[in-house]
């Protein structure tokens, strides 16, 4: 008797995934891609936002010596 198609699918997903006996390596080495380019991504807009934060500091500190010398 053949298995039902639902777990011949899940054969092959699993055979899939698997990848031959890789798939631990090929697997955890999407992982790591996809943690260090979210770390990335992170690290890229907190260094913007703080940038920012220092402009707008120099700006207002700027501000602050020319209407004090008028």
């Amino acid at each position: 008797m053949a298995a039902p198609e639902s777990f011949q699918r899940i054969k092959k997903m699993n055979d899939f995934l698997d990848m031959g006996g890789y798939g631990g390596y090929v697997w955890g080495a999407y992982a790591v891609f996809f943690i260090v380019m979210a770390f990335d991504a992170f690290a890229a807009r907190t260094q913007r936002l703080r940038q920012l934060a220092q402009v707008r500091g120099r700006i207002k500190r700027a501000a602050a010596r020319t209407d004090g010398t008028r």
